[in-house]
């Protein structure tokens, strides 16, 4: 159900008028960590373009593919210049933050629990990008 649901949302990126195309397939990755002014961990996804409804849908594919334990709260905030889904995976709280005018996704942690251990959080990361990367490898996107 899911890959028929990301088979129809997920579109290459639209360049704009003048850039450049890219010839060599994107890879989906990520950079980020502790960042000590919010006192939270914060991860971003780099050459990851989507429409914004997709991203509940690549969340519940770390479900199903790596089979954590994610849910989804159905009360996504849509707005003008972000969107925001609160998601929850293996006890841990989270938010995905989309900015509409970017593209750009930022992936933070609610809090900063004691037990959280960096690389937990790296090893969930990766298994996302491996997944967005899978994904969009099976749809030539």
């Amino acid at each position: 159900m899911i890959r028929q649901i990301v088979q129809y949302i997920i579109k290459p990126f639209k360049l704009k008028k003048g850039e450049l195309m890219q010839t060599e397939k994107r890879k989906v990755t990520y950079w980020g960590g502790y960042r000590e002014i919010e006192g939270r961990f914060e991860f971003y996804l780099d050459d990851f373009y989507c429409e914004e409804y997709v991203c509940p849908f690549c969340i519940k594919a770390l479900a199903r593919y790596k089979h954590y334990n994610v849910v989804v709260n159905e009360d996504y905030l849509f707005g003008p210049d972000v969107s925001i889904w609160d998601f929850t995976i293996n006890d841990l709280s989270c938010f995905w933050i989309w900015e509409t005018d970017t593209w750009r996704s930022r992936i933070k942690v609610n809090g900063n629990p004691s037990s959280l251990k960096r690389e937990t959080l790296e090893k969930i990361m990766q298994d996302l990008c491996d997944i967005l990367n899978m994904l969009m490898l099976e749809e030539n996107i």
